[in-house]
């Protein structure tokens, strides 16, 4: 009897491993159907996009990154493989155009162009910093403000956005 249990236990462990194997297999075609139905919902709805990579920075060349500009222009182009993507629902922001009052006034122009069934992404490829204090609203648990640097944000320390300018 002890052996009789063995076998079963045994047994029950291979099919419980084989049939592990043909779960991946039996839900790809679910998967791929639920992928179709999703492109078919909202057939109203519009892609945006705000790219922005600052890569060159006023007067701090050693801070310079010229792969976030590569960047920027390789998602734009990956975006554009889509046929949900269009040309001009995709605003670039890069080097010396990548300005806080760019930036910003691209971000109201998402909040202008787009509707709540309508796809957003942010994409933001900068340096990033933190204060040593919390700008009001005193909303950060740590007791500092993040903050990301524009084209001018080494040269003119207040150009800087924070996140609390972002949530804004």
């Amino acid at each position: 009897m002890n052996t009789n249990l063995k076998e079963i236990i045994s047994l029950t462990l291979v099919v419980i491993l084989v049939g592990t194997i043909f779960l991946p297999i039996q839900s790809i075609p679910l998967q791929a159907s639920s992928l179709q139905n999703s492109s078919k919902i909202g057939k109203g709805t519009q892609y945006w996009a705000l790219v922005v990579g600052i890569g060159k920075y006023a007067e701090y060349p050693e801070d310079n990154r010229p792969d976030m500009i590569l960047e920027v222009n390789d998602f734009r182009n990956l975006l554009l493989q889509s046929p949900w993507w269009s040309a001009d629902h995709i605003k670039i922001l890069t080097a010396e155009n990548a300005t806080r009052s760019n930036i910003l006034a691209g971000l109201r122009w998402l909040i202008k162009m787009a509707s709540t069934d309508d796809v957003v992404v942010v994409y933001l490829s900068t340096h990033g910093m933190y204060l040593t204090f919390d700008i009001p609203p005193r909303d950060e648990a740590d007791g500092r403000d993040e903050f990301l640097i524009p084209y001018w944000g080494f040269a003119i320390n207040t150009s800087f956005i924070t996140d609390d300018t972002i949530n804004i």
